[in-house]
């Protein structure tokens, strides 16, 4: 039970950040605040010291053939990031350009998509934005805004929108089609902080970057739609896992503490 539920601890170690920057400073619940620290640790050459590592496991949750390929290459990636895009009439949040995939992204904290009209069709603003960078021109002009060239055609666009709740749950509530219908994927926040929560107990990350990352972890978890996880029990939890006598002097609510704090966090 207990090495089951330390995999689980490690997960929220360091967490809830308090007092947290972001809550203090009023921009918790602001989409350009998540904007701009998800095109931030999007981008290998950012100071977070994770590398390309967020860009591959945000790579891998696409679906896309090419991205997933990427993802997995043994090269290490290179990428070209910028938020707020020109595109017709409207700004794109946030466009990366990695080799020759392209993806499109909309953020979303606690507004919903909202549908646009391109070419005589209504679609939602993350199918909208990936279906005007099939223009070469439209196209052309984005990726200059970011620094990227466009010798040829890119081999995927990838439509995105980065949201409360993943798919799956969207298209129960909205009786929605496939993705490939909708032209988009959803990435939910909480797999966001599952792949920051992964990195930051693998790699070495400076103490600034790591300080400021777990405040954005607790923000994500504040702000996801899912239940906040049950923190007193969990430092509760932590007493005993980090202290074996006190275990031992009291297994059997060990037990049953670590029972209920891992049910409700898979609840979450």
């Amino acid at each position: 039970m207990f090495d089951s539920v330390n995999a689980i601890l490690e997960r929220y170690e360091s967490l809830p950040t308090s007092p947290n920057p972001l809550e203090v400073m009023g921009v918790e619940l602001q989409e350009a605040s998540h904007q701009h620290t998800l095109a931030w640790l999007l981008n290998p050459a950012g100071d977070h010291g994770l590398g390309d590592g967020f860009l591959r496991c945000f790579l891998g949750r696409t679906e896309s053939q090419a991205a997933l390929e990427l993802a997995a290459s043994p090269q290490d990636l290179v990428a070209q990031v910028g938020v707020e895009v020109p595109l017709e009439r409207s700004r794109l949040d946030i466009l990366v350009a990695c080799g020759r995939v392209l993806l499109s992204i909309e953020v979303k904290v606690t507004a919903r998509q909202h549908d646009i009209e391109w070419r005589g069709e209504s679609l939602p603003q993350a199918a909208a934005y990936a279906r005007q960078l099939t223009d070469p021109q439209l196209r052309q002009v984005a990726l200059a805004s970011i620094g990227a060239t466009c010798t040829r055609a890119p081999a995927k666009i990838v439509g995105i929108v980065v949201d409360q709740r993943a798919d799956s749950t969207r298209n129960e509530e909205a009786g929605e089609g496939s993705k490939a219908d909708r032209g988009y994927v959803t990435v939910d926040w909480l797999s966001v902080d599952t792949d920051l929560a992964a990195l930051l107990s693998s790699r070495r990350v400076p103490v600034e970057s790591r300080v400021f990352l777990e405040a954005f972890r607790t923000t994500l978890l504040k702000t996801s739609g899912a239940a906040s996880p049950p923190w007193p029990a969990i430092q509760r939890l932590r007493r005993f896992v980090e202290v074996p006598a006190l275990r031992r002097r009291k297994p059997l609510q060990a037990l049953l503490l670590a029972g209920e704090v891992r049910r409700q966090l898979e609840e979450n």
